[in-house]
């Protein structure tokens, strides 16, 4: 057996990387006509003299920052991140809240120091008056610009109100009583496939999870767009399967050493580097390319459909889409949006009005599957407000006048915010008023707190909404609360939706979050008002953090014994399946960490958004 070649990595370099720095010995040594062998030792030298140039600056500062209680550093690299991004950051971050209090010091890259704030008083600061000193910081900015360039995520200050101002009569009242109609025809469909799938049987498994993926797919295009995609009956046309492709949704934390490093550097390198220089991360850099490319296509073609009806007399539709491009033509010159803009916003709002949504409506669901006196009594209050109504439909005044349905979904965003965390950075120095006193690890007490410039802080949406001075038993879902709640909001806190900080707050709150309360609802309704939902036979439910707080299923492959549902961390929380090295042989319904936190099915296959329940008509 041949000997594999010594490692050319720095010793230290092959310790921050562990199992994975074969892979970087295997690219040194390997013959490469697109980088030279010296040009990749001067590359690793030069990587080297970074970080110990950045650690030792880091390491050597003696704030008050470096005295915030808080994680142990578990790399001398790394930081805390590796535990960050395999953890469910809604129970790692409500964790460290509870235990080390309302600001917490996570060790993070190269000596560096993270905070997470849930202190109400610094949380006011960062998201009000002083807004602009702490928005978006500059690598999520270039992050954002690489899947929806020129959209109102991606810029900062006049730019940024700029596009708040042609976007905002797209969410206005007359296009959210656009909208609801829209939704109402969306969910129409879904209750007549439902019909169809459970036709001569008294009840039948459904994976909702996938059910409510895709007529809130339809919902958003419909009600954004303009555009009927009937997903819901053909989940894999070619056409459904590229409007998804905008979503990016195979994207993933670094859940290695090595991986958290590479995507370091590759983030701060010229695109044309990073296939050469981390080759086993094409899975995350096609998910951006076909993202974009997806974006560019069928933006320019909406785009271009509606300017040409515009152009020919004819009225594009009451969708918040042609709304934009109809106030975008009336704004004066120095307000309107180039093409590139335009095209920009599609893409941005469908990644952020779909995903979100489909699993905060998942997890209303699960809740409403496992309290079945809360089901039963939400059916009446449903079924009354119709019968009551000469439509016999709800507006979105109606469904605000529902205690029992408002309180669903607000309970539901409590507990399952999109975002477990909120990203600011402070641009300049600056100091964080705190609203109790804290104390330092050398005892020392303060009551407000020195920030320096390029400070990160993140936002604990998820201590925040689960405040046990705000909520009695916070943890619990209990949407009876808000009829009770004297003061339905944090005090001290501004946010659009009674006080939950799940559509943040400040200049960047959520634009859409009326249409996303109001699409919740509609769906919600239509689905207890018809069907009665229980839980499959031997399921459960847990919750792990994804890119969205996704439900879903948990259990090996093959396994045919209990589901318990679980969440996973990608971008959202989200439910679906996730795989179980160590599963214990029951199945469960878990919260993937993607980008949002969704429910699904923990197994070794991938089953991100799956949430099987049993289904029987009302």
């Amino acid at each position: 057996m041949s000997e594999s070649p010594p490692s050319l990595l720095p010793r230290p370099l092959t310790a921050a990387f562990g199992a994975n720095a074969s892979s970087w010995t295997s690219w040194l040594n390997a013959p490469s006509t697109s980088l030279p062998q010296d040009a990749k030792m001067n590359l690793v030298a030069l990587f080297a003299l970074i970080i110990a140039v950045l650690f030792l600056r880091r390491a050597l500062v003696n704030d008050v920052v470096s005295h915030i209680k808080g994680p142990r550093r578990t790399h001398w690299l790394i930081g805390n991140f590796l535990e960050y991004n395999t953890s469910p950051p809604a129970s790692l971050v409500l964790k460290w809240a509870r235990q080390w209090g309302p600001v917490v010091r996570m060790p993070g890259m190269f000596g560096q120091n993270i905070l997470f704030i849930s202190d109400v008083k610094a949380i006011s600061h960062i998201f009000g008056a002083n807004s602009k000193n702490y928005d978006r910081n500059r690598e999520s900015l270039k992050r954002t610009s690489m899947f929806w360039p020129g959209s109102v995520v991606t810029v900062r200050h006049e730019d940024h109100q700029r596009h708040r101002r042609v976007l905002q009569p797209a969410f206005g009242a007359a296009s959210l009583k656009s909208a609801n109609e829209m939704f109402q025809r969306s969910t129409t469909s879904l209750i007549e496939k439902l019909d169809k799938v459970i036709s001569g049987a008294e009840s039948k498994v459904v994976d909702m999870g996938k059910e409510i993926k895709f007529i809130t797919l339809d919902a958003i295009w419909l009600a954004g767009f303009g555009a009927d995609l009937g997903s819901i009956n053909n989940p894999d046309d070619p056409e459904v399967m590229k409007y998804l492709g905008l979503e990016a949704s195979d994207i993933r934390p670094a859940s290695t050493y090595s991986q958290i490093l590479a995507r370091w550097i590759l983030f701060r390198l010229p695109s044309w580097l990073k296939w050469t220089l981390a080759p086993w991360d094409k899975r995350n850099i096609n998910a951006q390319k076909l993202s974009r490319k997806n974006g560019v296509e069928v933006g320019s073609k909406l785009v271009d459909e509606k300017l040409e009806r515009i152009k020919l007399g004819e009225d594009p539709g009451k969708d918040a889409i042609s709304r934009l491009i109809k106030s975008n033509i009336d704004a004066e010159a120095r307000y309107k949006f180039n093409r590139h803009e335009l095209i920009g916003s599609i893409g941005m709002l469908h990644f952020a009005g779909h995903e979100t949504t489909a699993w905060a409506t998942a997890w209303a669901l699960y809740y409403l599957t496992i309290h079945q006196d809360i089901q039963t009594a939400l059916r009446e209050e449903i079924t009354a407000a119709l019968k009551a109504s000469p439509t016999n439909s709800l507006t979105s005044q109606d469904f605000e006048a529902l205690p029992l349905i408002s309180g669903v979904v607000k309970e539901t965003l409590r507990l399952h915010p999109a975002l477990a965390v909120i990203l600011r950075e402070a641009y300049n120095d600056d100091v964080l008023p705190l609203s109790q006193e804290v104390q330092l690890d050398n005892s020392k007490k303060i009551t407000e707190l020195p920030v320096a410039k390029n400070q990160l802080c993140f936002i604990n949406v998820s201590a925040v909404n689960r405040d046990p001075k705000v909520y009695a038993d916070p943890d619990t879902f209990n949407p009876l609360r808000w009829q009770n709640m004297n003061i339905q909001k944090v005090p001290g806190l501004i946010t659009p939706y009674s006080g939950l900080l799940s559509f943040a707050s400040g200049p960047r709150v959520c634009i859409g979050w009326r249409f996303a309360v109001l699409e919740i609802q509609n769906v919600i309704s239509a689905l207890v008002t018809n069907f009665h939902f229980e839980p499959a036979p031997g399921t459960g439910i847990n919750s792990y953090m994804g890119s969205y707080d996704t439900p879903g299923l948990v259990s090996p492959a093959g396994d045919k014994s209990d589901v318990k549902i679980v969440s996973y961390m990608g971008s959202y929380d989200t439910p679906g399946v996730a795989p179980a090295p160590k599963c214990d042989g029951k199945v469960k319904i878990a919260s993937y960490m993607g980008s949002y936190d969704t429910p699904g099915i923990q197994a070794k296959s991938d089953g991100i958004g799956k949430m099987p329940l049993l289904v029987r008509r009302v």
